[in-house]
């Protein structure tokens, strides 16, 4: 989680930390901190999103795309993005624990019907929370869709 806040934060950047931690002995944690790297590399930005490419690896999925910046909607970029085999976009956005503010809430609402309206995507949300403690739910039904890779 503190890697991915800082470079969500732009403190560092994933290429970075990669540089230092080659410069550094093993440990014991510099797999881990290698994979989290890779998640950072595509594109995560936050933990949770880290934990849904993991789930995505896990269950053989194309590797979506990340971070995607989206113009005249309320907020700069997509969480996460699929391509379907219709050519239609899959946006799935990841909702961490601040967006249980009822003013934060209401702009994700905003947001989404303007993604739906600018993009003719289907949109889907999960919680951070799910993707961590009970995946299958929602991973049943981002496997039953006709994913294919970009």
């Amino acid at each position: 989680m503190i890697l991915t806040s800082a470079v969500q934060q732009r403190l560092t950047s994933g290429i970075a930390v990669s540089r230092e931690l080659s410069r550094r002995p093993s440990t014991k944690r510099a797999r881990l901190v290698r994979e989290i790297l890779v998640d950072i590399g595509g594109g995560a930005t936050s933990s949770n999103e880290v934990a849904f490419r993991r789930e995505c690896r896990r269950r053989g999925l194309p590797a979506p795309r990340m971070q995607t910046r989206r113009r005249g909607t309320r907020g700069t970029c997509t969480d996460a993005e699929f391509r379907l085999a219709d050519g239609r976009l899959l946006i799935v956005e990841i909702d961490g624990i601040g967006h249980l503010d009822v003013s934060t809430w209401n702009d994700d609402i905003t947001r989404h019907n303007q993604l739906a309206r600018s993009t003719g995507a289907m949109i889907l949300r999960v919680t951070g929370f799910a993707v961590r403690h009970d995946p299958d739910p929602f991973f049943e039904i981002l496997i039953s869709l006709p994913i294919v890779p970009w």
